[in-house]
Parts: structure tokens; C-alpha cells; sequence
């Protein structure tokens, strides 16, 4: 399963062929969708009260996945004629998560990823997703953009300059189909985000890369 959060929350929620019809259609159908699920956001953001800090790095604890999610999530992609073993994101994605927020200044956010090793920050607000921010991201706008009055500019106002839409997967999500995903859209990494719209981990091509180093048996391609 693939998200499509942009400020305005969650555009896009389906599978990987799900994903591939929307990139196709017209312009006044995604119109459609996303109106859809801005409403759909809306009438959640009335009832959500649970607001934390984004900077805070929760506890790193292993991930549960919903009882009975993965159970439904193998049979549907076994009924398509995918082969078992499905190995999903959660068990290969890192966490805890640095998230930043739309407050943060240029200067700040570079900062940030001097600090951290990271390709790509979350951009949360109310410990929801609205955005991702990556390194390359960043050095273009500091690159193209060389005053020193541009570095206390906000994500916020960057965000504001044009569409903004980042991909993402469930934590369930099947390890090759979130593969594919990356490779076919040029991503480095991919934002994991539950149902409810939090960040629960990032997987990253490297995460893919070790799993097939450490553990020989996990069989990703069959």
C-alpha cells in the first residue's frame, strides 16, 4: 500500500497498480481525488488530539503491524500471483525518526543534515505528514539561491513555492514493490506512514541493500 501526503494531507491512498493509473490521469481527476481525501483529512484533524514535538526521537521500539493486516495483505498478493515470502518495510526500515517541522529556517534545516547522515527529513506538522525534504533538495536551493537573507527563509515558505508531494509506503507494504517504486521515481528513500497519517520509520535503498547482505535468506526477489 502507497500514500501521496502534500500540505494539504493525504491525496492518494492504494496499491502500486493503484498508483501507476493515477500518475496517467487528467489533471481535473486528481483535482477530484484530492478533494476527496482533503475532506477525508479534515474530519479526522477534528477528533485528533495526540500532538507531539517533532524533534523528540520516540523510544526505538520494534514495530507491530495490526493484527491480521499482514494475513489480508498476503492474500490479496497472492491472488494476484505474487510468491511467497513477502518480507514487508517494517522489518528492514530505520527508526526512530528525525522529523522537521515548517518553522525551520534554511540555515536550521541545513544544519540538520550536517548533523545527521540522513538523504531525507519528514516535514510534519501535529505529528502528521505534510511533506519530505532531501539533502539534494536543500543544496539545489542553497546553490541556486546564494543570499544570506534566503537561508532564514522557512520550509514553510519553500513548501508554499509549488506543488509539494511526497510518495510514501505502509509499514506492510511488500519489501520488492516498495523497491520498484524507488527505482522507477529516481527515490532514494521512502517515508513510512501508518494509516492514520504518523511516520513510523524510513526505508532507504541502503535498508534494501543490507537486508540482502545480512540475511541471506531473506529471499527479496523470486
Amino acid at each position: 500500500m502507497f500514500y501521496i501526503y502534500s500540505p494539504q494531507g493525504r491525496i492518494f491512498s492504494g496499491t502500486l497498480e493503484m498508483l501507476k493509473k493515477v500518475e496517467s490521469v487528467s489533471d481535473s481527476a486528481k483535482g477530484e481525488v484530492r478533494q476527496e481525501f482533503m475532506l477525508q483529512q479534515e474530519i479526522e484533524a477534528s477528533v485528533r488530539q495526540n500532538m507531539t514535538p517533532a524533534e523528540t526521537q520516540e523510544e526505538e521500539k520494534p514495530y507491530q503491524a495490526p493484527e491480521g493486516l499482514i494475513t489480508k495483505y498476503n492474500q490479496v498478493l497472492k491472488s494476484q500471483g505474487q510468491r511467497e515470502p513477502v518480507y514487508h518495510v517494517y522489518q528492514v526500515m530505520s527508526r526512530p525518526v528525525i522529523s522537521v517541522t515548517p518553522d525551520f529556517s534554511i540555515e536550521r534545516l541545513f544544519q540538520t543534515f550536517e548533523q545527521y547522515p540522513y538523504k531525507l527529513f519528514p516535514v510534519v506538522t501535529g505529528n502528521q505528514l505534510i511533506a519530505a525534504i532531501s539533502r539534494a533538495q536543500l543544496y539545489h536551493l542553497m546553490l541556486t539561491n546564494p543570499e544570506a537573507a534566503y537561508r532564514e527563509s522557512t520550509l514553510a515558505m519553500l513548501l508554499d513555492t509549488g506543488e509539494q508531494q511526497v510518495l510514501t509506503a505502509d509499514p506492510v507494504t511488500d519489501i520488492r514493490r516498495a523497491a520498484r517504486v524507488m527505482l522507477e521515481e529516481k527515490l532514494e528513500a521512502l517515508p513510512v506512514v501508518d494509516s492514520s497519517g504518523q511516520v513510523q520509520g524510513i526505508i532507504s535503498r541502503t535498508d534494501i541493500l543490507h537486508c540482502v547482505v545480512k540475511d541471506p535468506p531473506l529471499s527479496i526477489w523470486t
